[in-house]
């Protein structure tokens, strides 16, 4: 039976789960629809399949839809929430940044609301405490929001090299889902970069991958992590610190390669 087609009351129907990136966006757990296709006509499947394919191709747009306008909108709000700490004075801080700042520095943020009559403005009390989340992502939308933000550069590449360009790029993430799961981007973690690094490692002790060409797909997710990082204002929980492969020798076929990048998210 091909994937999201079933039969119900004699009638040919589709039949899909809300994928889990999607659970917090639409709540309905199982979509349903009749194809309007009766078992009966078509005992096969092959019209309702067609019928199918139309319905779940605007799912997946409706979809893709909602969670970009989710991302923008946590994007914009965020964006105005630095602006807005700008023109009270200071830098945005996250919550969890501000207990460890001096005392004084703590006061001067709630001083400057009370000062400009702002201590009940939503928005001025986010930018001011630091109560504005951070937009974030899966992994599995992180090449769609790094292609997004690097169309400029790669728009007079030929189809060829943005074919090479897209496929190197959205392997090497896949790569990275395939170890740590799809997570937010901002819950990547040392532990991550640990387990991550450690599995090119072995891989090409193993003769599996040339060492450069796991250096390549390191290289590539660091710069890419980076960039974002910075575009989108997005913060990881800690940044990766030398873990990578150290100069250390591994004998690939009849020939040892020294590993010596080091990956940083």
């Amino acid at each position: 039976m091909p994937d999201f087609l079933t039969r119900r009351n004699g009638m040919w129907h589709f039949v899909r789960r809300v994928p889990k990136e999607y659970c917090n966006l639409d709540t309905r757990g199982v979509i349903r629809h009749s194809t309007k296709v009766r078992v009966a006509s078509d005992r096969t499947g092959r019209r309702a399949m067609q019928v199918v394919d139309k319905l779940n191709a605007e799912l997946e747009a409706h979809w893709q839809l909602i969670a970009g306008k989710e991302l923008d909108t946590a994007a914009t709000s965020y964006d105005q929430a630095r602006k807005t700490a700008r023109s009270l004075g200071f830098d945005y801080l996250d919550s969890s940044d501000i207990p460890p700042l001096p005392i004084a520095q703590r006061l001067l943020r709630l001083e400057t609301l009370v000062l400009t009559g702002r201590e009940n403005d939503l928005g001025a009390c986010a930018a001011g405490l630091g109560m504005q989340p951070r937009p974030s992502f899966p992994l599995s939308k992180f090449f769609e929001e790094f292609e997004a933000i690097t169309r400029e550069e790669t728009s007079k590449f030929s189809p060829n090299q943005l074919r090479v360009w897209r496929n190197s790029r959205v392997h090497a993430v896949k790569e990275l889902i395939d170890i740590t799961g799809d997570k937010a981007v901002t819950e990547l973690c040392d532990n991550d970069g640990l387990d991550y690094s450690e599995w090119q490692r072995e891989r090409v002790l193993a003769g599996e991958v040339e060492a450069g060409t796991a250096n390549k797909s390191m290289g590539m997710l660091s710069r890419m992590l980076k960039d974002l990082s910075i575009r989108r204002a997005l913060t990881f929980r800690r940044y990766l610190k030398a873990l990578g492969f150290e100069a250390r020798k591994a004998m690939c076929g009849a020939r040892s390669t020294t590993l010596s990048y080091s990956i940083s998210f």
